[in-house]
């Protein structure tokens, strides 16, 4: 049973991720569009999912030092949206725009916590969100035809990569109190 539902699940990003539908009712073939629309459509997606985790953060954290770092996440996504929008609109205006499932995360669980239990899980929350953004950059750092992307991908990763570190740390440290 774990078999076929495992199997299903990957049938279905598989084919999620081989095309979408867009608002037109339009199917296009997912890779039949330049490699950098498709990244910047997706690392919008992950960074609005970011934005979204960094703002709850910032309400409820109980560290000050996740507050801080919440803070700094927020501004510097919200930046590189801007700058993803504006490449969008320049370069990519006639491409349809994707969704992409599972960009969203369930807040819900967070929704219902404080305290250090806030912390803690929106800290094991983030570890497993910030490699979405390290694959993505790295992958747009070696794959994308405009090297303002490449530039782009590469310090989004180093970035995200920086502030795992930090977050490990943070919830290694807050574990042992």
């Amino acid at each position: 049973m774990t078999q076929r539902i495992l199997l299903a699940g990957i049938f279905i990003l598989f084919a999620f991720h081989s095309r979408a539908e867009t608002g037109s009712r339009s199917i296009e073939p997912y890779h039949a569009r330049p490699y950098s629309v498709q990244f910047i459509d997706e690392m919008s997606a992950h960074h609005e999912g970011g934005v979204e985790m960094a703002e709850m953060a910032i309400s409820k954290a109980y560290h000050s030092k996740l507050k801080e770092m919440a803070k700094m996440m927020k501004q510097a996504q919200q930046e590189e949206l801007a700058k993803m929008a504006d490449w969008r609109v320049r370069w990519y205006s006639s491409s349809p725009s994707y969704t992409y499932m599972g960009a969203e995360m369930d807040m819900s669980k967070l929704e219902k916590l404080s305290g250090p239990e806030f912390d803690i899980a929106f800290l094991d929350t983030m570890i497993m969100h910030h490699p979405g953004a390290i694959f993505l950059g790295r992958e747009a750092a070696g794959r994308s035809e405009k090297s303002e992307i490449r530039a782009f991908g590469k310090k989004i990763s180093n970035a995200q990569q920086k502030e795992l570190n930090e977050m490990r740390k943070m919830r290694d440290n807050w574990t042992k109190q």
